[in-house]
């Protein structure tokens, strides 16, 4: 469910196998994070939440200074 709205919102602008791809990475990230709130967290979503915003800070960098275009 994590990675497939991840990858609805990107559909229209990347296409269906970026957005397939988009999908599958973050489903699996998603299911990463479950597994560490459960066995290292103790049932706590801090870690994951931690996790997730640090991505979401990165990606927000990469693309504002068109990193990946420079490349």
């Amino acid at each position: 469910m994590f990675g497939l709205m991840h990858g609805i919102m990107f559909f229209s602008t990347v296409g269906i196998f970026w957005a397939f791809i988009i999908t599958v990475i973050t489903g699996i990230s998603g299911y990463l994070m479950g597994y560490i709130n459960e066995r290292y967290s103790d049932g706590s979503i801090i870690s994951s939440w931690m996790l997730h915003g640090t991505v979401n800070t990165l990606a927000s960098i990469i693309s504002m200074f068109n990193v990946l275009e420079k490349l």
